[in-house]
Formats: C-alpha cells, structure tokens, sequence
C-alpha cells in the first residue's frame, strides 16, 4: 500500500491549514474512509470471492448472524460512552478549549497505547488459538498473568504522567 491515511494525520494536515471544527469532522470521515477502502480493497482484488458474493450466500449470511447486532450493541454502547462521556463532561463544566486540549493529550497517549496493545494482543490471541481448545485451564492462567504484566507495565507510565504530565505537556505543547 504506497498510500494510508488515519484521522490523527488528516486532523495533523487539516489542523496545519486552519480548518478549525469542520477539519475535525472531515478528518475523521477521511481516517474512516481509507480504514474502510483498505478493509474492503483485498476483498474484491480475487475472482474467488467475487463468485461467492451473490443474494442467496447474502441472506444466509444475514439469517445466520441476525442476533449478532444484539450481541455487540450493548458493548459498544459502553465503548463509546466511556470514550466519549469525559468530553462532554469536560465540555459542559470547563468549555471547549479544555476539550481541545483534553483531546490532544488523548490522542497523543493513546497512540503508544495502541502500538503496545496491537503487538500484545497479536501474540496473545496467537498463543489462546493454540492452547485455548486442548488446555483451557492454562489459557486462564496465561489471561491472568498477561492481565497483571500489562497492569504493572502500565502503572509505571501512569505514575509518570500523573506527577510530570502537566509540565510535560505544557514544555512540549
């Protein structure tokens, strides 16, 4: 792929050319777009699976996963209101410019985050798909350990941000 692009670098891009509230929505329809394009793109690059899409695989795919939409709502209601509530909760009391940014910190945060929590889930569910079927009781015990290693590797960056994050933040921002 010579091209990718995310909504924290089309929030960069628009953000250098003063954009402002509407560069924050089009960032993030642009980062969700290409997110979408390199999903599907593989999808349709094989005659194989173009013969397979057809109505009838469709409806039974439908049929078949037709609770699955009761299943996930519930959880990602509780993701999107825990990521979101805390904006608008900082919004009503403070204002936007803390929004602004509270949403710079998060970003800036949850970029190593995401780099370490991609890398160790890759291994994990890698590791749970080999012994998960044969040995589940040492699946509960490999959970339990990678849960308390995270936890301990986290709190070490947590404690930092919490007595040098505001001057941290203030030096480089």
């Amino acid at each position: 792929e010579w091209f990718s692009l995310n909504s924290h670098q089309s929030q960069s891009l628009l953000g250098y050319f003063n954009f402002g509230a509407i560069g924050l929505i089009l960032s993030a329809i642009v980062g969700k777009s290409f997110g979408v394009y390199t999903l599907v793109k593989p999808l349709f690059s094989t005659k194989e699976i173009k013969n397979h899409i057809n109505k009838r695989n469709f409806l039974n795919v439908v049929s078949r996963y037709k609770r699955y939409p009761f299943f996930l709502f519930p959880s990602n209601l509780v993701y999107t209101l825990g990521n979101d509530l805390p904006m608008l909760f900082i919004l009503a009391f403070f204002g936007s410019s803390e929004v602004g940014l509270f949403g710079l910190a998060n970003n800036i945060i949850s970029i190593p985050l995401g780099l370490v929590g991609m890398s160790v889930s890759q291994v994990f569910f890698a590791e749970a798909a080999k012994i998960g079927k044969h040995n589940p009781t040492e699946l509960k015990k490999i959970s339990t350990k990678l849960v308390s290693k995270l936890a301990i590797f986290g709190l070490i960056p947590l404690l930092f941000l919490f007595i040098f994050g505001p001057e941290v933040f203030s030096f480089v921002f």
